[in-house]
C-alpha cells in the first residue's frame, strides 16, 4: 500500500463511481416514488374497506418489507457494479450495472444470501451496541468518556462490517464469474 497509489486509484474510479452513484440514485427514486406510490394507492383501496386497523397495518408492513427488500436489492446490485468497474477497467457505467444486475440474477441464491447475513451480523453489532450503551451510566466524566469510547468503538465496527462485505462480495464475484 502507498499513499501515491491509492490516491491514483481514487481520481481513476472517482467519476465512474460517481456517475454509478446517480445512476443508483435514480434507481432508489424510482422504487420511492413508484413503488413506494403504487402501494400507498392500494392501502388506500384497503383502509377504505376495512372494518378495522388490522388488515391495513398488516398490509402496511408488507408493502414496507418489499420496498425496504427492493432498496437492499439496489445496494447489493451496485455494489456488484462497482466492483465489475474495477475488476473490468470499464469506463461504461451502463454496462456495468447491467452486468451487475445479471451477475445478481444469474447467482440470486448467493449474492442475496451473502449480503443478508452480513446484513444480520450488522443488525445483531447494532442490538449489542443499543444494549450496552443503555447501561452506561453518563452522569460523570467517566460515564461520557466511556460511553464516547464505545460509541467510536461501534462506528469502527460497522465500518469493518461494511468492509467485510465488500471483500465478500469481491470474492464471490471473482468465485462465481
Amino acid at each position: 500500500f502507498s499513499l501515491k497509489d491509492f490516491f491514483k486509484g481514487s481520481g481513476s474510479y472517482f467519476f465512474r463511481f460517481f456517475f454509478l452513484m446517480l445512476l443508483s440514485g435514480a434507481f432508489f427514486f424510482l422504487i420511492g416514488k413508484g413503488v413506494k406510490g403504487g402501494f400507498d394507492s392500494i392501502l388506500s383501496g384497503i383502509k377504505e374497506t376495512a372494518f378495522s386497523e388490522v388488515i391495513p397495518f398488516y398490509w402496511g408492513l408488507i408493502f414496507s418489507a418489499v420496498i425496504l427488500f427492493l432498496f437492499f436489492f439496489v445496494q447489493m446490485v451496485f455494489d456488484y457494479g462497482r466492483i465489475k468497474i474495477i475488476l473490468e477497467d470499464s469506463h461504461n457505467i451502463l454496462t456495468s450495472a447491467a452486468g451487475a444486475f445479471g451477475f445478481v440474477f444469474r447467482h440470486l441464491g448467493s449474492t442475496l444470501g451473502l449480503f443478508y447475513l452480513l446484513l444480520l451480523v450488522q443488525i445483531v453489532f447494532s442490538l449489542i451496541y443499543i444494549l450496552i450503551q443503555g447501561i452506561i451510566p453518563q452522569s460523570s466524566i467517566l460515564g461520557v468518556a466511556m460511553a464516547f469510547l464505545f460509541q467510536q468503538i461501534f462506528v469502527f465496527g460497522i465500518i469493518w462490517i461494511r468492509c467485510w462485505l465488500y471483500s465478500s462480495q469481491l470474492e464471490l464475484y471473482r468465485y462465481l464469474k
